[in-house]
């Protein structure tokens, strides 16, 4: 991932521009392989609060925001092969990628 698109992700997290599901719609979500590196990212808001963002950043692709606590035990820049079920259009700006299954493949 570049640093170019890592702050263009965490900018859209931060401030609410990921694009939100229509009102009424049925929740959609997608599950798929991710293999990448894992970066822990904590965000400091103008508010003072922060917000703790893990990505799987994939060799190619677009990095997923995943639940933090599935790789809490993970240190940043192991690589890893996840299966996530993602909404596909999230309500929230801050929804992440559920993790159902984890393997560290480097550390």
């Amino acid at each position: 991932m570049s640093r170019a698109s890592a702050l263009l992700l965490v900018a859209a997290l931060t401030t609410g521009l990921l694009a939100a599901a229509p009102a009424g719609a049925a929740p959609a979500s997608e599950r798929r392989v991710v293999q990448g590196e894992v970066q822990h990212l904590v965000v400091e808001l103008r508010t003072g609060a922060a917000v703790d963002v893990t990505l799987v950043v994939p060799d190619a692709g677009e990095a997923v925001p995943v639940d933090a606590e599935a790789l809490e035990d993970v240190p940043a820049g192991a690589t890893v092969r996840v299966v996530v079920e993602e909404p596909a259009a999230p309500a929230d700006p801050l929804a992440v990628a559920e993790v159902l299954s984890l393997d560290v493949t480097a550390s």
